[in-house]
């Protein structure tokens, strides 16, 4: 059988729209090399390095353009994204599905398209699910024609071992 591991045995990672690192300090727990956390939030960042020293990227993820990466980091084996929420939260009372930060999640899947991981997965909020009525179609569309297969949950946060009720959507 094949070792789905690259050549040189590094199972590279990559955490875009990373904030200060929730998800970044599972992948790093999780065994993966990070090798870029990209957002364009200073404060966010530096809260990342203070936890996960290495290399975090500040970059408005908007413009896609893989050279702003390390040279390591250009062909990972793994893509996370935690595009921003608050167009898509039930909790903002003015979230609207023109809100140009539902955006933001196309930018990811062309970051994804760019790079090529083995491997991708999106988290946000379970209001994406329903901001309008063919949004879904169009996400697992673009992720499709960027070469992925797509299955979306919803999960909940206190089914693994978090103190709280926390409903999220996985897509990957």
């Amino acid at each position: 059988m094949a070792s789905d591991r690259p050549e040189d045995g590094r199972l590279t990672a990559i955490d875009l729209f990373c904030g200060a690192g929730g998800a970044s300090c599972g992948i790093d727990a999780g065994g993966f090399d990070l090798v870029a956390a990209v957002d364009k939030n200073t404060d966010a960042l530096d809260t990342h390095a203070a936890n996960l020293p290495g290399y975090t990227v500040r970059h408005d993820l908007n413009d896609v353009d893989p050279s702003i990466l390390p040279e390591e980091a250009r062909s990972p084996v793994y893509v996370h994204g935690s595009p921003p929420c608050k167009g898509f939260s039930t909790a903002n009372d003015t979230r609207s599905r023109d809100d140009p930060r539902n955006s933001l999640v196309f930018d990811f899947i062309d970051w994804v398209d760019a790079l090529q991981p083995r491997v991708t997965t999106m988290e946000n909020v379970t209001g994406m699910t329903n901001i309008s009525k063919n949004f879904m179609d169009r996400l697992t569309a673009a992720f499709q024609e960027a070469g992925f297969r797509v299955k979306w949950r919803i999960l909940n946060a206190a089914d693994y071992g978090v103190p709280q009720t926390r409903r999220r959507g996985r897509l990957g």
